[in-house]
Order: C-alpha cells, then structure tokens, then sequence
C-alpha cells in the first residue's frame, strides 16, 4: 500500500515537471522570437499590446512628441473593434459571418501595417495572437495578405510585406491552439529580455534534471577490462560518472568482465 502511494505520488510530480518544462520551452522559444524583431518591431508591439489589453496608459509610456501623440490616439480608436473580433470568432468550417469578421480585422491590420512598424508576418502574428488569442491563428495569413496588398500601404512595402508570408504558413494544415505565454512590456529592454531567456533556460534545464529523479533507478555501468592497462582510465571514468548520481541515478558499477561474465562489487558507488 505504502509503494503504491509512494509511486503515485511520484508519477504526480513526474507529470508536473514535465508539465513545467513545456511551458518553459514555450515560453524560451516565444523570447527567442521576439527577440529577433527588430527594434521598431518590438516597441510597436509593446506600444500595441498596451493599449490592446489596456495595460498602461501609452500616452505617458510611449509618447515622445505631437507626432507619436497622435497615433496612439488613433491607435486606440483602431482597436475599439478588438472586442467585437473576440466576441465574434467565426467557426474554421463554415462561411457564416466571415465577411463581418475578415472586413473588421482586416481594417485593423491594415492600421497597424500603414504605421510601418511592422515590417514581416512574423511580427504580425506574434501582435495578433496576443492581441485576439490563439483562436485567431488561422485567420491571420488571409487577413495580412488583404491588408498588405491594399492601395493605403506604399508598394515597396506591399511588396516587402506580402513576401515575407512564408509558403508554409500561408498553407498551414492545421494551426496551435496553445495560448501565448510570454507577453513583452515597456520594463523589458533588449538587455533584460536576454537575461531573461538564460534564466529560462537555466530553469528548463533544472526541471528536466528534477524530473529525471522521479524515473525508474537505473545504474551507470564503468567499463572494466583486466587484460589492458586501464586502471587511469577507470579512475577518471570514476569522477565522471559519479555526476550521474546527482541527476538520479541508483549507483555506479563496473561492467561485466567479457569472458567470465561476471561482476565484481569492488569500487562500488552508490546514492
């Protein structure tokens, strides 16, 4: 009785550490993208996602003179109709209502890409997918490629921007459901944001090691041979593998002689 709970509860935690690393890797993965915007890219999207999710006041945060006043101003009057496209996400299998949706979204996209911040779908998707949620993923390539191929955007920049859709993601089969995990704001600066992903993957890593701790004990084999003159190396096969042990492993053992098949206990180290 006392072993069935004691792996229950070891299964449980195994699942919550490999619950904890996906999110990690997720979140590891989204920095690494943003992080690879450029820097008008990524103030944009921080302006946007702050007036989007009504997170600050962007007039203090992100206004530097009349000009920059203006289009915040603007801006907020553009995503008024974040909500309704919320509130009205049409179904991926039927026609009903999508003209509704695409004309309002489209008219939204086309406001951000005339702003000429925005210069990829790559950075368009990552705005949008905070901006409306993970449900929006496979509307978004149609309602790009509309906006950028609209007379209001300049042509070297249609041009520039209608390129930049890859053919994979204008096909996609299928697209994530999963919800973003990392949301960039004005307190992270470029610096901070790198510091940031090494963390994050300090503590990916730390989890994994955490997790291999729950797994079933196995033991770290040394080879051993006494026809040849290997006791220098056994010795530092020794030290090395003795850091299997810290991630989980039972013990560290010789190998078995390859003629007598057998295994000697001598040297032996164990948790």
């Amino acid at each position: 009785m006392l072993t069935t709970v004691r792996d229950s509860v070891m299964a449980n935690r195994g699942h919550a550490a490999m619950a904890k690393t996906g999110t990690a890797s997720l979140t590891i993965s989204e920095m690494r993208e943003f992080a690879s915007f450029s820097a008008a890219e990524q103030r944009y999207i921080r302006r946007s996602l702050d007036i989007g999710l009504g997170r600050q006041d962007a007039f203090k945060l992100w206004a530097r003179d009349a000009s920059e006043n203006a289009a915040i101003r603007s801006q907020y009057v553009a995503y008024q109709e974040l909500k309704v496209l919320r509130d009205n996400m049409p179904c991926e299998t039927g026609f009903e209502s999508i003209e509704g949706f695409i004309g309002k979204l489209t008219r939204v996209a086309a406001f951000d890409l005339a702003q000429e911040r925005l210069d990829s779908f790559s950075a368009f998707r990552f705005l949008y997918e905070r901006l409306l949620g993970a449900e929006v993923r496979p509307w978004l390539p149609s309602a790009f490629c509309a906006a950028s191929a609209l007379p209001q955007i300049r042509p070297s920049r249609r041009k520039m921007l209608l390129q930049s859709l890859s053919e994979a993601a204008a096909t996609a089969p299928g697209w994530s459901d999963r919800a973003p995990s990392f949301y960039p704001s004005r307190r992270r600066p470029r610096d901070a944001l790198i510091r940031g992903v090494v963390l994050h993957h300090e503590a990916d890593r730390g989890i994994e090691h955490r997790h291999a701790g729950f797994a079933k004990r196995q033991p770290v084999i040394l080879a051993r041979k006494f026809d040849k003159l290997v006791g220098l190396a056994r010795l530092f096969q020794c030290i090395g593998h003795s850091d299997a042990l810290i991630v989980g492993y039972d013990r560290v053992v010789p190998a078995v002689d390859q003629q007598d098949r057998r295994i000697g206990l001598r040297g032996e180290v164990s948790r």
